[in-house]
C-alpha cells in the first residue's frame, strides 16, 4: 500500500536521474511534483486486483526539475490477491509543450481577433460620420480594454505643431481632458515629432526625453506611443500607459497603429469640414465673420431677447473714397489696408460685439444686449478712434475716414431688413459729405421702401415698353446749326406717370438693372440715329452710359454690333460720363475707354467741373469733349466770375484739343457770353426742350426750311 519500489529500469535512471540503489525500497510518491496527483496516485496504487489505469503527471529529477510523465499501471495477481503493480512511464514533454504552444497560438489568435474587431468596429462608426469627440472617446477606451493597460491617451497637435490637446482619455480625472501640453525640445511629443518610429518606454530608465511628474506620480511604469499621420503630417498622438511590468508585443504596437490610422484619419476629414466651415462663413483677406456668419449671429441675437426690452444694434461701416487707394498704390496695398483695418476693429471688440467684413471696403458691426440706445453711438465712435491712426501702405501713409450707418432692433426684426436699414442710413451719411455717423429714421423707411417699389417696377419697365428716349438738341453757337443731340432716357410707368430720372437711374445701378436698361439705350439711340441720318447725314448722338454698365457689360461688343446692325459711322456715336463718377475709378475708366476710342467712337465728360476738376486727371484720360455743367452756364450774368471760370475751362480743354458744350443754357445773354469765350455749342431750353424721335425729325426740318438764325444762333419765327 505504501507504493514502495521494487524495480527500477535503466530507462527510469537516465530519465529522473535517481539511480537504482536510491529508488529501491523508497516509496515513488515521494518523487511526484503534485500534491493532488500524488494522492490519486496513493489511491490507483492501493486499488483492487483488477485495476489498471494511465495516470498523467509530473515526477521530480534529481536536481529537483519537473518532467511529465504519462504512467501506466498494470495489476500484479497472485491467486486473487495483489501482490503489486507495474508501472510503465512515458515521456510527454514534447506533447505537453506542443499542447501549451497550440493553447497559447489559440489565445494570441482569439486576442488579436478581438483587436482587429475593434479596429473594424472604430472604423466603421469612423465612416460613418460619428461624432468626433465620441469617436475619439471609443479610441481611448478600445485601447485600454484591448491591451489591458490603465491608461490610454489621445493627443491633437495644434496647426503650429507647438501645442498637444488632451482630447480623449481612459485613466486620467475628467478635468484633465482638454489640458494644453507645449511641445517643447526634451518633451516626449518634440521627441515623437522627430522621430518616425513608434515608442516604447520604461518610465524608470527612460534617457531620450523628461518623463511627465503626473506619469512618475500615478505610477505607470511602461508604455508605448505612435503618431497620428495626416495627409499633411501629424495631427497627434495615441498612447497606451500600464502600472505595472507590462511586456508590450510587436502586434501591440500594429493594433495600437491601426487605431491611430483610423483616428488621424477622421481628425483629419474633422479639420477638412472645419477649414471648409470656416472658409464658408469667413473673409478669406481678413478672417473676420462674413455677411453668412453676421446673419447667423443676429439672427440669435434677436431670438434671445424674445420678450425682453434690450435691442441690437448694427452699424454698417464703408471706408471713404477706398477706391482711390486701389488706384493710386496698387490692389495689393488696398488689401494691406483692408487687413489692418480688420485687426483694428476686430482688436477693439467688446465680448458683445461682432465685427464682419461683407465686402470690399464695407464693414459691419453687430452690438446685442443694448439697453440704452446711445450706446450705439458710443460704438461708432469708438470705430472712428480705432481708423483714426494713419495705416502704412507700402511707402506710405494712408489716413482713412468712415461713413457709418446704424440700424437698431428688437425681437421679431427680420435681420437682412436690420442689415439693409443700416446700410441705407450709411449710404445717406455718406451723401451728405463722408465720415459721418447716422442712425436709420422712419424717413429713411419710407424712403427704403419707396426704392423697393421702384426696383420692383423696374425688373417689369423694359420687358413691358414702358422706356422712351427723348433728344435735346445742341447747337452750334456759331453758326446757329444743330448737328447733334443728347439722348436723354425716360420711364414712363402705366400708373405714375413720368418718373423723374433721379428717381430711379440711382436704383436701376443698384440692382444691377443698369446694364440691360444701358443695352437698350444703345440699341434704341443708333436706331433712331439711323433714321435721322437719312435727312441729316452729319448728324450725331450723345448717350450716356453708367460707370457701372461699363464695368458689367461688355460695352465694346454692344457698341460694335449696333454701329454695324444700323450703319452708323462710330465718329457719330459720342459717350458720355459725369465727371464726378469717373473721378471715383480713374484707372479702370482709363482702360475701358481706351478701346471705345480705338474704336473711333467719341468720349465725353459730362457735368465738368463738379468734381474739382485738374489738369492731371485730364491727362489720364483720352476723351473728346467735355460739357460744362449747368450750375456755371447759371451763374453767367448774375454771379460775379462766372465767365471768368467757364473762360478758365474753355481755355483749358482747347488747350487739350477738346469740344466744349455748355448745358443749361436758357437766355440769349449766356449765349451770347458763352460763344464770346470760345465755347462751341450749347443746349438748354433757349433753343428747344427734349423731343421724341418723331417730333425731333419735325423741328430739325422747320427748322432748317423756315427759320431764321439770330446772332446767338436763337432760331426765329
Amino acid at each position: 500500500p505504501e507504493g514502495r519500489v521494487v524495480c527500477w529500469s535503466r530507462g527510469a535512471e537516465e530519465l529522473l536521474k535517481w539511480t537504482a540503489e536510491e529508488m529501491l525500497g523508497r516509496p515513488l510518491l515521494e518523487i511526484v511534483d503534485n500534491p493532488d496527483l500524488a494522492a490519486a496516485l496513493g489511491d490507483a496504487i492501493s486499488a483492487g486486483p483488477r485495476y489498471s489505469d494511465r495516470i498523467e503527471f509530473d515526477v521530480r529529477t534529481k536536481a529537483g526539475e519537473p518532467v511529465p510523465l504519462m504512467l501506466f499501471l498494470r495489476t500484479i495477481d497472485h491467486e486473487g490477491v495483489v501482490a503489486g503493480r507495474v508501472g510503465f512511464g512515458l515521456d510527454i514533454r514534447q506533447r505537453r509543450e506542443a499542447e501549451e504552444a497550440r493553447a497559447e497560438a489559440t489565445h494570441l489568435l482569439r486576442y488579436r481577433n478581438r483587436q482587429q474587431e475593434a479596429v473594424v468596429h472604430l472604423g466603421e462608426r469612423a465612416l460613418r460620420g460619428a461624432d468626433l469627440d465620441n469617436l475619439l472617446k471609443d479610441g481611448a477606451v478600445t485601447v485600454a480594454s484591448a491591451l489591458g493597460v490603465k491608461v490610454s491617451s489621445i493627443y491633437e497637435l495644434t496647426p503650429d505643431a507647438r501645442t498637444a490637446v488632451l482630447r480623449a482619455s481612459t485613466g486620467w480625472s475628467r478635468g484633465a481632458l482638454g489640458s494644453r501640453h507645449p511641445v517643447e525640445e526634451s518633451s516626449w511629443f518634440d521627441f515623437m515629432l522627430r522621430s518616425s518610429e513608434p515608442l516604447q518606454s520604461d518610465t524608470h530608465d527612460e534617457d531620450r526625453f523628461r518623463t511627465d511628474d503626473v506619469v512618475r506620480t500615478a505610477g505607470l511604469e511602461r508604455g508605448i506611443a505612435v503618431r497620428l499621420e495626416g495627409r499633411e503630417g501629424v495631427v497627434g498622438f495615441l498612447t497606451a500607459m500600464a502600472d505595472t511590468e507590462h511586456q508590450f508585443s510587436a502586434e501591440d504596437l500594429r493594433f495600437l497603429q491601426s487605431v491611430a490610422n483610423v483616428l488621424a484619419a477622421a481628425l483629419d476629414r474633422a479639420r477638412v469640414s472645419e477649414e471648409i466651415e470656416h472658409r464658408a462663413l469667413h473673409d478669406p483677406l481678413t478672417g473676420l465673420p462674413n455677411r453668412t456668419l453676421l446673419l447667423d449671429r443676429l439672427a440669435h441675437a434677436l431670438a434671445r431677447i424674445e420678450g425682453r426690452p434690450e435691442q441690437v444694434a448694427v452699424l454698417f461701416v464703408d471706408l471713404d473714397r477706398f477706391k482711390r487707394i486701389n488706384d493710386t498704390l496698387g490692389q495689393h496695398n488696398g488689401d494691406q489696408v483692408l487687413i489692418e483695418v480688420g485687426r483694428r476693429l476686430r482688436g477693439g471688440m467688446r465680448a458683445a460685439e461682432t465685427i464682419a467684413r461683407l465686402g470690399g471696403d464695407e464693414f459691419t458691426v453687430l452690438c446685442e444686449d443694448i439697453v440704452d440706445p446711445d450706446e450705439a453711438l458710443r460704438v461708432s465712435d469708438r470705430l472712428t478712434r480705432l481708423l483714426a491712426a494713419p495705416i502704412r501702405a507700402g511707402d506710405h501713409d494712408v489716413v482713412l475716414t468712415a461713413s457709418i450707418g446704424i440700424a437698431m432692433g428688437g425681437a421679431g426684426d427680420e435681420p437682412d431688413r436690420l442689415l439693409g436699414d443700416a446700410d441705407v442710413a450709411m449710404y445717406r451719411a455718406k451723401t451728405l459729405g463722408r465720415g459721418r455717423v447716422l442712425q436709420f429714421d422712419q424717413e429713411m423707411r419710407s424712403s427704403r421702401m419707396a426704392r423697393m417699389e421702384i426696383e420692383e417696377a423696374l425688373h417689369r419697365a423694359l420687358p413691358g415698353g414702358e422706356f422712351r428716349l427723348h433728344y435735346q438738341p445742341q447747337i452750334e453757337l456759331k453758326t446757329g446749326r444743330c448737328r447733334s443731340a443728347e439722348v436723354l432716357l425716360r420711364w414712363e410707368h402705366p400708373e405714375w406717370g413720368l418718373v423723374p430720372n433721379t428717381q430711379f437711374v440711382e436704383v436701376a445701378e443698384d440692382s444691377g438693372l443698369i446694364a440691360d436698361i444701358g443695352a437698350w439705350v444703345i440699341d434704341q439711340a443708333c436706331a433712331d440715329l439711323a433714321l435721322l441720318r437719312r435727312h441729316h447725314p452729319q448728324f450725331s448722338i450723345s448717350v450716356n452710359v453708367s460707370p457701372l454698365q461699363v464695368a458689367e457689360t461688355d460695352l465694346l461688343r454692344i457698341i460694335g454690333e449696333n454701329l454695324r446692325a444700323h450703319d452708323i459711322p462710330p465718329d457719330a456715336l459720342v459717350l458720355e460720363m459725369t465727371e464726378s463718377r469717373l473721378l471715383e475709378d480713374l484707372a479702370g475708366a482709363a482702360r475701358i475707354l481706351a478701346p471705345v476710342r480705338a474704336l473711333g467712337v467719341r468720349v465725353a465728360i459730362d457735368d465738368f467741373g463738379t468734381g474739382y476738376s485738374t489738369l492731371s486727371y485730364l491727362t489720364q484720360l483720352t476723351v473728346d469733349e467735355v460739357k460744362i455743367d449747368r450750375t456755371f452756364t447759371s451763374g453767367l450774368g448774375t454771379e460775379p466770375g462766372a465767365s471768368a471760370v467757364i473762360a478758365g475751362i474753355v481755355a483749358m480743354a482747347e488747350a487739350l484739343g477738346l469740344r466744349i458744350v455748355a448745358e443749361g443754357v436758357e437766355s440769349e445773354a449766356q449765349a451770347a457770353t458763352l460763344r464770346d469765350v470760345g465755347c462751341h455749342a450749347g443746349q438748354g431750353y433757349l433753343w428747344s426742350a427734349a423731343y421724341p424721335i418723331s417730333e425731333l425729325n419735325g423741328w430739325l426740318r422747320t427748322r432748317e426750311r423756315d427759320g431764321v438764325i439770330s446772332r446767338t444762333g436763337r432760331s426765329e419765327f
